[in-house]
């Protein structure tokens, strides 16, 4: 019984079982069986608490162990202690906004292109690993997406980590957002950008909060784009409180992104979100629409499959439609206005710009001139890269191991940091 410790190490090490009925045994019903052999020389109380302080010591001991130690299959890449011991401090620095800045100093400190930020996780930032990573044939999506989705088995696009089932996912995504659909999207775009310049005009001098503008026209707008309008936070503002769901969401996300098994045992702050959206993809499904929206292609309305996808496997995509591109979209927004309003004279330039390509009197909202405006894009690109609006990187996964780039050998989850 001195080694029962290492037997339950093991099986979390090979097997990472999240179910209860296998975690209660292992943690509570194992270290009984020894105390039941100190009872001859302990009161029942003491032989428990004697017999559960040595195993769980013992048990954290020889992880501890492990994760440190040469023989972990990520040993030979550097990190600091306390991150291959654990990913709460990578949690800590998310919770700050400031995870990616803390993992780039990571690669400046090692002067490496690839560092160790968890047990089981490593960062690169070889611009040569990035194809062989994320491109079309690249490895599949790591566990912070069972965790982001709370280990759900209906879960939108991007949390599918079947690479097949996420290539035919992919196709009614394709159809709704080429260079076509995105046409028909136009007018509604353009309905919600002069609602959204009226608003702020109509403040007349006062001080105004845009990042919270923004954030009204990106969700009204999304709501538009997807399910045909569901919102007028511009118009009556957030009376029903879906800012204050979508923001628990977000919070709720940090956590379950860095320690994918905690929804199994956490309550998640996102389920209100979730339920909402679905009920907003329920809602548009049963109504239908007049006009083409993204769930017109996600749901097939177009007729191009022969069969049309399930109705959970659309509903899922809702959660997906409203708090990836309106949040996003906001933040991107609203980084973009801090640093011109930092920089005049980068605004100024911008402004000519702009005035260049469309006076007075041209119809701003047409994007026949976006491929020519490089000052633009120059700003858009160095403001995502000085504020990335999803800062956590993105996870894949190499369960079989894999060689990547430069001889670097993986046999784990790892992020990919764009320095």
């Amino acid at each position: 019984m001195a080694h029962v410790h290492q037997f339950t190490h093991l099986i979390f090490n090979r097997f990472e079982p999240y179910a209860l009925v296998v975690v209660i045994p292992l943690l509570f019903l194992v270290p009984i069986i020894p105390a039941t052999l100190l009872l001859t020389h302990f009161a029942t109380p003491a032989a428990l608490v004697l017999a559960f302080g040595v195993y769980w010591t013992a048990l954290l001991s020889s992880i501890a162990f492990y994760r440190l130690s040469f023989i972990h299959p990520l040993s030979r890449y550097p990190g600091p202690a306390h991150l291959k011991l654990s990913t709460l401090w990578v949690y800590k620095m998310a919770r700050a906004g400031r995870r990616h800045l803390y993992i780039q100093k990571l690669h400046e400190q090692y002067n490496s292109d690839v560092v160790r930020i968890g047990p089981n996780e490593l960062s690169f930032r070889d611009v040569a690993s990035i194809g062989q990573i994320m491109g079309t044939q690249g490895f599949p999506r790591g566990p912070t997406y069972d965790g982001l989705t709370a280990h759900a088995k209906d879960r939108p696009l991007v949390a599918l980590r079947d690479t097949a089932a996420h290539a035919k996912r992919r196709l009614p995504w394709n159809r709704g957002l080429n260079t076509a659909a995105l046409k028909e999207y136009d007018s509604a775009l353009a309905e919600r950008v002069n609602q959204l310049v009226d608003l702020l005009l109509s403040e007349n001098g006062r001080t105004v909060n845009v990042g919270e503008k923004f954030r009204f026209f990106s969700y009204d707008f999304m709501g538009d784009m997807a399910f045909g309008g569901v919102s007028e936070l511009m118009h009556v503002g957030d009376v029903h409180g879906q800012m204050r769901v979508l923001h628990a969401l977000i919070e709720s996300n940090l956590i379950r992104e860095t320690i994918p098994w905690s929804p199994r045992y956490l309550p998640s702050g996102g389920k209100a979100f979730v339920d909402a959206a679905i009920a907003m993809g329920s809602r548009r499904i049963e109504k239908g629409n007049s006009r083409k929206d993204l769930f017109y292609y996600l749901n097939n309305e177009d007729g191009y499959e022969a069969v049309s996808p399930p109705f959970h496997d659309v509903v899922a995509e809702a959660a997906l439609v409203i708090g990836a591109g309106s949040d996003t979209t906001s933040l991107a927004l609203t980084n973009m206005m801090y640093l011109l309003m930092r920089h005049p004279q980068a605004y100024k330039r911008l402004q000519e710009e702009v005035d260049r390509f469309y006076p007075r009197g041209e119809n701003a909202l047409d994007s026949a001139f976006h491929p020519e405006m490089v000052f633009l894009e120059a700003v858009i690109n160095e403001a995502l890269r000085l504020y990335p609006v999803v800062p956590s990187g993105v996870q894949r996964c190499t369960p079989e191991g894999a060689m990547i780039s430069s001889g670097y050998y993986s046999t784990f989850a790892f992020f990919v940091v764009d320095d």
